[in-house]
């Protein structure tokens, strides 16, 4: 398990776009993305085992297999060959793609196909993508149902109120890549392609690009919210929030683990003053036995906690 380093944003900006911002912490903003995340396995999945083929020649370098060679010029074919150029080009999945996917994944008709009516060949080829991504694409470690999962996939792809409540979802800020979401955060699928857990440190600054989240403070005009990421702090995030809605954003971290802190301050996406430096420790134990943190003052009076 990460370290966890302890975040502070304090964010000062216009009405308008404070109350977007509360919008996404609270869980109020709608997570096209996952849905089409949702919608784009499944549509992997049914290229691999042809039940869906491009209407012309191609090749998808870094999984050849996708394509189980050129089908007839159908509804549910084009709808596959426009996601392929999608996923080719390894769009970021903002909301305009996002609903695009989505309403692609609708015209390949696959919420209609039940698991058991498919021809056993062509399970049996889905089957082996799903054993080697079955916990990137679930989160479970234990043999998880392949037609459970197949269905599970219509379920999450059509879930118009997808949010998380007090939960900072990233992906809001930055969004997800196509490819590497099919890649999954352990990779080794895609050749060429990143895997989750390297693009969320080179994009996002930070291990998972998800965080619980406690409101210190809100008012018309700003917002103030306190969380956890792994190992290092979000400034990336923070730098992108500052530059999307032309605000004031003052990002504290502290990380105890390894004993370092800092402040950095992004006004309308333009880092005006960064800060880093060692935490301060008192010189005698504590009762508990420990040395608490004494320094520096603008950790002390703008962390509630420091990480470790």
């Amino acid at each position: 398990m990460p370290n966890w380093c302890a975040n502070r944003l304090a964010i000062s900006g216009t009405v308008e776009n404070i109350s977007k911002l509360n919008g996404i912490f609270s869980g109020e903003q709608r997570l096209l993305h996952v849905q089409a995340i949702a919608a784009s396995r499944k549509m992997f999945f049914a290229g691999v085992g042809g039940l869906l083929m491009p209407t012309s020649a191609c090749v998808y370098t870094p999984f050849p297999d996708l394509i189980q060679g050129t089908g007839e010029r159908t509804i549910a074919n084009t709808a596959f060959t426009r996601w392929l150029d999608l996923l080719s080009h390894n769009v970021e999945l903002t909301d305009d793609i996002s609903l695009e996917i989505i309403e692609l994944f609708r015209l390949t008709g696959l919420s209609n196909i039940v698991w058991g009516s498919i021809n056993r060949t062509k399970r049996c080829k889905m089957k082996v993508l799903f054993n080697q991504k079955r916990f990137d694409w679930t989160g479970f470690f234990t043999q998880v149902n392949i037609s459970d999962f197949w269905t599970a996939l219509d379920v999450e792809a059509s879930k118009s109120d997808y949010s998380l409540s007090s939960y900072f979802d990233m992906s809001l800020i930055i969004p997800p890549r196509l490819a590497v979401e099919i890649n999954g955060f352990n990779g080794g699928l895609l050749s060429g392609v990143s895997s989750g857990y390297d693009d969320s440190c080179l994009r996002y600054d930070t291990k998972w690009r998800g965080a619980d989240i406690d409101l210190v403070s809100s008012s018309a005009e700003g917002i103030t919210i306190d969380y956890d990421t792994a190992w290092s702090p979000n400034l990336a995030v923070s730098e992108q929030i500052s530059m999307l809605f032309n605000c004031s954003v003052t990002h504290y971290f502290a990380e105890s683990g390894c004993a370092f802190c800092g402040c950095s301050i992004f006004n309308n996406g333009v880092l005006s003053n960064a800060t880093c430096d060692e935490l301060e420790y008192s010189d005698e134990e504590n009762h508990d036995g420990y040395h608490d943190i004494v320094g520096p003052s603008y950790i002390l009076n703008n962390m509630s906690h420091f990480g470790g």
